[in-house]
Formats: C-alpha cells, sequence, structure tokens
C-alpha cells in the first residue's frame, strides 16, 4: 500500500503525463478493489484506506486537471460507485473529523494545486490556512 501511494505522489508532483497517470490509478484501483478474488461489482462498498483516502482524491484531481471530468460516468473504470465518499470535500472534511492526518496531508496537497493551476485563490487561501491550522509547529 505504501509503494502505491508513493508512486501516484511521486508522479503526479514529478509532472507524469495525466492521461497515463490516470490510467494507472484506475488499473491500481481495480486491482486493490478485488478483495481476494472476490469481484466487487456487487452493489457493497469496497472499503480500503488506500482507495478512499489515496487514489480517490488523486483521480478526482487529475480528471479535472485534464479537463476529463466531462466523460460519461459509465465510462470510467475507477469504482466511484464503491466509495463511500466520491468527492474531494467530502474526503477533506472526513479526514479533519477523525484526525486522520496522513490522509489529510495529501488531499490538502491535490486541493491546494488544483486551485493554484485553476487561479482559485480563495479556496488556496482556505487550503492553505488549514494547512497552517493543523500542522504548523511554533
Amino acid at each position: 500500500m505504501i509503494n502505491s501511494i508513493y508512486y501516484v505522489a511521486r508522479s503526479f508532483n514529478c509532472g507524469k503525463s495525466i492521461p497515463v497517470l490516470l490510467g494507472e490509478i484506475e488499473a491500481l484501483a481495480r486491482q486493490h478493489g478485488n478483495r481476494f478474488g472476490i469481484d466487487s461489482s456487487s452493489d457493497t462498498p469496497v472499503y480500503s484506506p488506500l482507495l478512499q483516502f489515496f487514489l480517490t482524491p488523486a483521480y478526482n484531481t487529475l480528471r479535472i486537471l485534464g479537463d476529463t471530468n466531462t466523460q460519461d460516468e459509465e465510462e470510467l473504470s475507477f469504482p466511484l460507485d464503491k466509495m463511500s465518499f466520491v468527492t474531494n470535500e467530502e474526503i477533506l472534511k472526513c479526514t479533519i473529523e477523525t484526525e486522520q492526518h496522513a490522509c489529510l496531508h495529501t488531499v490538502l496537497s491535490y486541493q491546494t494545486t488544483k486551485a493554484f493551476i485553476q487561479r482559485d485563490m480563495d479556496n488556496a487561501l482556505e487550503f492553505a490556512n488549514i494547512y497552517y491550522e493543523l500542522f504548523h509547529v511554533s
């Protein structure tokens, strides 16, 4: 799990092609969503911290940055329908409430990057303030 988290984060931060990285994240999600040979196509949600708190925010951010957010939901091979929290805002709120600082740091970095790239300085300031409040050590 740790190797997957580092691989996706380094690929994102090093500027890997967005369509290529999206495909890799989809493959990781499909592979990780398969629970010991049991097909995850049933209606039961798959609880996996890797899928929920690390791959889903990266996938959502890359879809927005790569302008692939307009695809039909049926074409997506990422199991968003199996996740408890689908949007990055929901995931961010959950990680703050449950004090999952590693996941929170990841989601905040994706959201801040997205806000800066989209020149949404109000949200960038909001995310920077959240980071300052929770992670600043005096």
